[in-house]
């Protein structure tokens, strides 16, 4: 189940980078990284209190 909602998020990130247009997309490649990081730190932070 764990496995399903982190493929769900990373699919959600993926989505709304293809939905920018290109130059848009270019420049926030950085910013899209660093929301990556978050989703991380959250997603870990959820499973800790999980257990």
């Amino acid at each position: 189940m764990r496995k399903q909602e982190r493929a769900e998020e990373d699919l959600a990130l993926v989505c709304w980078d293809l939905a920018l247009p290109w130059p848009v997309r270019e420049r926030r490649k950085r910013a899209l990284g660093d929301l990556r990081r978050w989703g991380v730190g959250r997603r870990a932070r959820r499973e800790q209190s999980a257990e």
